[in-house]
């Protein structure tokens, strides 16, 4: 490969998951796992940057801290199963998802609500995304 070549590969894959973080496959329904009917469920999921067009995969025995607020304490734990899905059930309230220090997503949860925040992890920057829920278990 020529070193042009190289530096070009490597911008072009630094610079897709720089802008945005990987997708779920459209073909896993998360939704479908979920037996909570209160709380927050999601997927965490690691891409490689190692070959062309890699597909994330399920991210199995990740622990799940919900806390209180943006850095505040740990309220509820959860661990992704082998699928890489995990759901906790909480009350009413408001909470938060770090990945960082610096890197949180709050979010509150009402009475009979469920809340989707995947984690889709890779070698660059991640963070917790609120997801739309799917239709797909319907």
């Amino acid at each position: 490969m020529q070193v042009k070549q190289y530096w070009a590969l490597l911008l072009i894959v630094f610079g897709a998951c720089a802008d945005s973080p990987p997708s779920q496959p459209p073909s896993y329904c998360v939704e479908s796992e979920v037996t909570i009917t209160q709380g927050l469920y999601g997927r965490v999921t690691y891409t490689t940057d190692v070959g062309t067009n890699p597909q994330p995969q399920p991210t199995p025995n990740k622990p799940v801290q919900v806390l209180d607020g943006p850095n505040g304490s740990a309220v509820a734990n959860a661990t992704t199963d082998q699928a890489g899905v995990y759901q906790v059930a909480l009350d009413v309230g408001n909470y938060a998802l770090c990945y960082s220090v610096d890197n949180c997503v709050s979010f509150s949860v009402a009475a009979n609500e469920l809340v989707r925040a995947d984690l889709p992890t890779c070698f660059c920057d991640n963070a917790w995304l609120l997801v739309q829920r799917s239709s797909c278990a319907q």
